[in-house]
């Protein structure tokens, strides 16, 4: 992904190339990619080991990078954290796209990552709040396990495209600032309801070491938007402005501790 040719890379989180196919307007180039990854931390090993991206700037609302970034040996000029106040949920999407327009007129000679929390789970549209609370800090898989057959499955495919609509309506607003190549993409996707492999049962969520198509399958939209940037590599220039307590709540909210 990182070796890849863009100006400005926008991930969004657990998002399936077919749902993606199915809902998504933006004039461009739409193919597909196979993830080296079934959540966000493989997915991050994978691509970011050992890399020292000097070039890149990284905003986002999931906060594995700096929990991990140690231990895979990564850096990039600078990570940009997105959180909230108050109550320790997921960050909506608006909240991403503002302080990536604020980073994008601030580095304007860097290459852009910016990572949405959504399509993932919790869900934050009308679907997701009739039958989901969105205060809840379990996965989806586990979500799914406490409500057992009272949630049918189409209405979690409801619930997850109504996530996917918000955070696509945030690209809209973002893509016209942006200069140069971007393309949109994922770092997973997400089981809603399939079998898995290799014991066939019922699965919800991104499960690691679990490689279904519906896993990694993700979508690579390229948007050509004129003259590209001019790049420029220069080391770190700050450390990352976020506490342990902060990522540990960031992952909370996101089903990956409990």
């Amino acid at each position: 992904m990182l070796d890849e040719d863009w100006d400005n890379l926008i991930v969004l989180d657990a998002c399936r190339y077919d749902t993606f196919l199915n809902n998504h307007s933006f004039e461009g180039k739409l193919s597909s990619r196979i993830s080296k990854g079934s959540n966000t931390y493989e997915f991050l090993k994978a691509n970011f080991s050992g890399r020292e991206l000097y070039d890149t700037v990284y905003v986002s609302s999931n906060l594995w990078f700096p929990n991990i970034k140690d231990e895979i040996d990564a850096e990039v000029h600078s990570f940009v954290p997105v959180t909230t106040e108050g109550p320790k949920v997921a960050v909506r999407p608006e909240a991403v796209t503002e302080r990536a327009l604020e980073v994008n007129q601030s580095h304007q000679d860097k290459r852009l990552i910016i990572h949405y929390t959504q399509p993932h789970y919790p869900y934050f549209g009308p679907t997701g709040q009739e039958y989901f609370d969105h205060h809840d800090t379990s996965s989806l898989q586990l979500a799914m396990r406490r409500n057992g057959d009272d949630i049918p499955k189409d209405v979690v495919q409801r619930a997850y495209e109504e996530n996917l609509d918000m955070v696509l309506e945030e690209v809209e607003r973002l893509l016209p600032e942006l200069r140069g190549k971007t393309v949109v993409t994922a770092d997973h996707g997400e089981m809603l309801g399939e079998r898995s492999f290799p014991i066939p049962i019922t699965d919800y969520g991104h499960p690691n070491t679990i490689y279904t198509e519906e896993l990694v399958k993700v979508p690579w939209l390229e948007i050509d938007e004129g003259s590209r940037k001019e790049i420029t590599a220069e080391r770190p220039d700050n450390d990352i402005d976020i506490s342990d307590d902060e990522i540990d709540a960031n992952l909370r909210a996101l089903g990956y501790k409990t």
